[in-house]
């Protein structure tokens, strides 16, 4: 929420640089107007945010997924997005969807939103799978950022397809892809899914 209402960069605490960001970026062919935009130099493109592909999905997983209750039908996009990094200008459009996602799902696992003394009126129609790890993915964690990024409002999966000029498909032209592995030596993720797992402190 505050990269999406003042723009910027969010980076997990276990995300550690190993040069400054806007000397990766230069890397990529972007240059950084901090909180503002990023354009590519030789295509003079503005985007809204820079999201970073962590990796694509095997096409049976998301006929698998699409089997989950807590899914609704509907199997995961190809294309996983990571959520311990990403940069959005002011009001980035991915990222509002990205909020407007998360808000449904938390409503459906929790029930809607109450006031300080009743925090939830009602339990949300997928209550029981709540507490499960994958709810965390599915409700706040990177299968959000995956769908407001590839999926068409129509239910349409944009993995895959490219743009006339070469560049990953995702739902608006504002948004741009940065697979990780390419952005892998100007960071560090320390501890990957390490709050996965019974007796994790990260666990609650």
């Amino acid at each position: 929420m505050i990269v999406y209402a003042h723009g910027g960069m969010y980076a997990d605490l276990d995300v550690v640089p190993k040069q400054r960001m806007d000397t990766a970026l230069d890397a990529f062919g972007f240059f950084m107007e901090i909180g503002e935009r990023v354009r590519t130099e030789t295509r003079a493109r503005y985007y809204s945010a820079a999201l970073f592909v962590e990796t694509q999905l095997p096409a049976w997983y998301s006929v698998e997924t699409s089997r989950w209750p807590l899914r609704g039908g509907k199997g995961e996009v190809r294309t996983r997005i990571a959520n311990f990094l990403f940069w959005g200008r002011r009001e980035s459009p991915v990222l509002k969807r990205a909020l407007d996602i998360a808000a449904s799902r938390l409503t459906s696992l929790h029930g809607k939103p109450g006031n300080g003394s009743n925090p939830g009126s009602g339990s949300g129609n997928l209550h029981r799978y709540s507490n499960s790890e994958y709810a965390i993915i599915y409700s706040s964690g990177p299968d959000v950022l995956s769908e407001a990024a590839m999926r068409l409002p129509g239910g349409k999966d944009l993995s895959g397809r490219l743009t006339p000029d070469g560049r990953a498909k995702t739902v608006d032209g504002e948004t741009v892809l940065v697979p990780l592995l390419d952005f892998a030596p100007f960071v560090t993720h320390g501890h990957a899914a390490t709050w996965e797992g019974e007796g994790n402190a990260a666990v609650v």
